[in-house]
Formats: structure tokens, C-alpha cells, sequence
């Protein structure tokens, strides 16, 4: 009945909530999961239908990291499935839910960045709005790599490798090897401070590159076939006769003499 009802009104997206009921089954056994995927979901997915499974994770035990947890019962459920989204709950006020989500699972592409929600309850509506999550925040989350995460651990100034560790949670020797790969891409750099054996690090930022022209030409000008992007044109030209022929300084080495 539920798939006659869909297809006759254009139902396009079918949320289950949630999937321990709706599977009346051994959440725990692939077959039952298996069956419920293909015999009850996919007809609704012949149609069109995009479906939304809400599920629940196991219990947290002492030890155990909330981020490492997945759904209750069988691989299958996370296996069959093309995208999985986590949701964590990080504040709770009156009135108020703020969560925050990560995608564990996408068969698409790459992972979506992690991201935060506020949900506000009243009697006339339930809001919903976007909460920007910061660098401490997104260095905390798994679903990122270790060479992002440490990174963020980095954007607010140098540190030494441990304390990147403290700060994102990533084991130290883990933390090492994202440092090597980075200095090799020319991301970071050390700073000169030691500490023992140990080396601060910090971001290198990017220098603008300037654009070599006679000044001549109109840099607003530039035809859109020929867009340098963020090139930075000269502001001026040299006065050739200020210098002598074979200066080597910066206006006569990027001008005509």
C-alpha cells in the first residue's frame, strides 16, 4: 500500500524512521538486513524514490569514541547504504538542539566537511539553522585526514608536534608523518625554535606572484581569454630615465629600460 501511495502521489523522497521497526527483523543477521534492502526498500527505489533511513548506533562503552561508532547490528546496514551521515549531539539548551553532522560514508565522491545545525522548538515551529564549525572544532573530526587535521591544528600559529597532537587528538607519531608529507608539498616549515631534538612548525603562507609586463599595457584591459586570475598587475612603470642601463632593481627588473 505504502508503494501505491508513493507512485501515485510522486513521492520523491521516503524517510523510514526507524530502521530497527521498520526492519522487524534480527538487526544483527546480514540475511534479514539484505532481504529488507532488496524486497522492502527497492521497490521504492524503482519508483524513484530516494529513501532516508534513520537508525541508531550501539551503545557507548568507557573507552570507546563516539565518532568511531557506527549503527546497530550488521556491516550490511552501512554496506548497502550510498551515503551515511553521523549526528552528534553537542549542546543542548531550552528549547534548543545544536548537532553536529559528519558523512562516514559516500559512494559518489569525496566525504562533505563536517558541519553543524541549531534546531530551535517552539509551539508554532521547529527552526533550523547552519553553525559554522571552527579549526578546533574540525580538528577534532575523523572523517578528516591526518595531513588536514593537523593543518587546523596549525591555522591559529606554530606549535610543536605534540601539541598539535593534544589539540587534534591524532596520535603524535601519526602527527609526525603528516608534518614530513607536508614540508615535502611546502606547506609548513620550521620555525629555528627547538625544543630538545624537536622542531616548531607553522603554515607557510602563499606570496602573491606579480605580473612581468612593460607597462605599457592597460592591465584592466586584459582581454578574458587572456585572465591572469590573481596575478597582480605593477602599479606603474619604471621611468627609464632614472635608471641606469643594467639596474637591477625591482621596478627596471619587471619593466623595459
Amino acid at each position: 500500500m505504502a508503494r501505491e501511495t508513493c507512485e501515485e502521489r510522486g513521492v520523491k523522497l521516503l524517510v523510514v524512521d526507524s530502521y530497527g521497526v521498520a526492519l522487524q527483523g534480527d538487526a544483527e543477521a546480514s540475511r534479514d538486513v539484505i532481504a529488507f534492502q532488496h524486497e522492502v526498500l527497492g521497490p521504492f527505489r524503482e519508483l524513484g524514490a530516494a529513501v532516508l533511513l534513520i537508525d541508531h548506533q550501539s551503545k557507548l562503552h568507557a573507552g570507546q569514541s563516539y565518532q568511531s561508532k557506527g549503527a546497530f547490528g550488521s556491516v550490511y546496514k552501512s554496506n548497502l547504504a550510498r551515503s551515511v551521515v553521523q549526528a552528534e549531539a553537542t549542546d543542548r539548551g531550552e528549547g534548543t538542539l545544536t548537532v553536529r553532522l559528519r558523512q562516514k560514508k559516500h559512494n559518489f565522491g569525496p566525504l562533505a566537511e563536517p558541519f553543524g545545525a541549531k534546531l530551535t522548538f517552539s509551539e508554532e515551529a521547529v527552526g533550523l539553522e547552519a553553525v559554522e564549525l571552527g579549526p578546533a572544532e574540525l580538528a577534532e573530526e575523523g572523517t578528516l585526514t591526518a595531513a588536514e587535521r593537523v593543518k587546523l591544528g596549525l591555522a591559529d600559529g606554530p606549535a610543536y608536534p605534540w601539541e598539535i597532537s593534544d589539540f587534534t587528538g591524532v596520535p603524535l607519531k601519526t602527527v609526525k608523518n603528516a608534518l614530513t608529507g607536508l614540508r615535502k608539498q611546502g606547506v609548513v616549515e620550521p620555525t629555528g625554535e627547538m625544543e630538545g631534538r624537536t622542531e616548531r612548525v607553522r603554515l607557510i603562507v602563499p606570496r602573491p606572484v606579480l605580473y612581468k609586463g612593460t607597462g605599457t599595457r592597460d592591465a584592466t584591459n586584459v582581454p578574458p581569454s587572456e585572465d591572469l586570475g590573481n596575478v597582480l598587475p605593477l602599479a606603474k612603470a619604471p621611468d627609464p630615465k632614472s635608471h641606469a642601463l643594467g639596474c637591477q632593481c625591482v621596478d627596471c627588473e619587471y619593466g623595459e629600460v
